[in-house]
């Protein structure tokens, strides 16, 4: 396989690709006796699959921005490093990456955008598919969630770390034609995948943290408000200075819309109401904004399971006489 069926040029046809003189001080250097490929100009790039990995570096200093296709033949999962220069990362959701920064992305109904930004840039890419993409999925669990439909809300390309660059250092030192290559490759590709799953982990437990928060942030917002006749989703948003997506997420972590909890709200004061007060079921009612008394008395039966003038005999039932 070539680099061009992996990494192809966007805006470029056919094989628009020569070969290139040797690129000085990769990570990679064991792809150095593939040759290199001049990808565009000022830019060379080096590929060879080993271990069932896709394993590219590219290198060089662009005079204008050039976009590519990573290209992944089934499902996949690609780890870009950017440890020089500017690029964006689609994978149907639009990532930036600065220098000394990572992310991994997948790949499932299409093919994974690469833009890389004018000015000198350096990369190492790995991708990962078939039998072993299955394996990583069931071993990594936070990865396997970058497979789900919302998996990469909350992805956020992640530092280059000092853990990262030691392992970039050691696939450094290995020997070109050692017969160990394949396996030292798998190993040290294996630690970058667990720090990464490792890392996503921390972000989602994070996120979750934060989601938290913002639930009773929220709760306490409609507690506050909970007579006005609307509490539109964007008004709580705004007042708590989020995204209507981020509140909607906060609250599906709980099991429970926003308007369900609205409701709630409104049943917990009108049970208040009924046991304590002497206000007419139809003043509770409308006061709560049902919009009739049969809908008020079948929402508060489905939630207590007795209607409202029920709990009010009975509470009154149960006072002791003076």
């Amino acid at each position: 396989m070539t680099i061009l069926e992996v990494l192809r040029p966007c805006l470029r046809e056919g094989n628009c690709y020569s070969a290139a003189s040797a690129i000085d001080n990769l990570y990679f250097r064991f792809l150095q006796e593939h040759g290199s490929t001049c990808v565009a100009a000022g830019l060379h790039a080096v590929y060879n699959t080993l271990a069932a990995l896709k394993c590219i570096e590219i290198k060089g200093n662009l005079e204008q921005s050039e976009p590519f296709e990573l290209i992944q033949e089934r499902e996949g999962l690609w780890l870009v490093f950017q440890h020089l220069g500017k690029s964006i990362l689609n994978d149907g959701r639009v990532h930036h990456l600065e220098s000394a920064t990572y992310l991994g992305v997948t790949c499932q109904d299409s093919n994974t955008i690469l833009q890389l930004d004018r000015g000198k840039n350096w990369l190492t890419v790995i991708g990962i598919d078939g039998g072993r993409l299955s394996d990583l999925r069931e071993e990594y669990t936070n990865i396997a969630q970058l497979f789900s439909i919302d998996g990469s809300r909350s992805l956020i390309p992640r530092l280059i770390g000092y853990k990262q660059k030691r392992i970039f250092e050691r696939i450094q030192q290995l020997a070109t034609n050692a017969y160990s290559l394949p396996i030292a490759i798998a190993y040290h590709v294996n630690q970058l995948v667990f720090l990464f799953d490792q890392e996503l982990g921390a972000v989602e437990k994070n996120t979750a943290h934060q989601e938290v928060a913002l639930y009773y942030r929220a709760l306490t917002y409609i507690k506050e408000h909970f007579l006005d006749a609307k509490i539109p989703r964007k008004e709580i948003a705004d007042e708590l200075c989020v995204h209507e997506r981020t509140l909607t997420r906060a609250f599906e972590q709980k099991k429970v819309t926003i308007s369900e909890m609205i409701q709630l709200v409104r049943l917990d004061k009108a049970r208040e109401w009924v046991r304590h007060t002497d206000r007419s079921i139809g003043q509770i009612a409308e006061c709560l904004h049902f919009e009739d008394l049969d809908r008020f008395e079948d929402a508060y039966h489905m939630l207590y399971k007795v209607y409202p003038k029920e709990d009010r005999d009975k509470q009154s039932m149960n006072k002791p006489e003076m």
